[in-house]
């Protein structure tokens, strides 16, 4: 049985490994949240700002979380610098993760790589 989900924010790598998987199986995910939009007051402090940014962050990252656990699934980390969140949900539930106005994204978590120009 293939799992069909209608929602914008799958990333079509996302979307191949659910059409490819158990639909009582689950996934490892990552949720992009929109950048942050909020207005704060301005500062050239470099550290207000960063506390400003996390604090935004994990205020969105509630709703988001909660889903998460209502699913029955996990979360594996968060990052308030990129605004991702890591988890492994039910691959039957990832239509609700596309309903938070905050999710820019669903997409496969990704190693990282570095280039030759930048490596020593």
């Amino acid at each position: 049985m293939v799992i069909m989900i209608n929602c914008s924010k799958i990333s079509p790598e996302m979307e191949k490994i659910i059409e490819e998987s158990s639909p009582t199986g689950v996934i490892d995910i990552i949720v992009e949240l929109n950048p942050n939009l909020k207005k704060f007051q301005w500062t050239k402090d470099r550290k207000k700002i960063a506390q400003i940014r996390e604090t935004s962050f994990k205020q969105d990252t509630i709703p988001i979380i909660k889903i998460i656990n209502e699913l029955g699934g996990s979360v594996k980390d968060q990052l308030w610098i990129n605004r991702t969140i890591r988890a492994v949900v039910p691959i039957s539930g990832i239509a609700r993760l596309c309903e938070p106005n905050v999710v820019q994204k669903l997409d496969v978590p990704r190693n990282i790589q570095i280039s030759a120009a930048h490596s020593t």
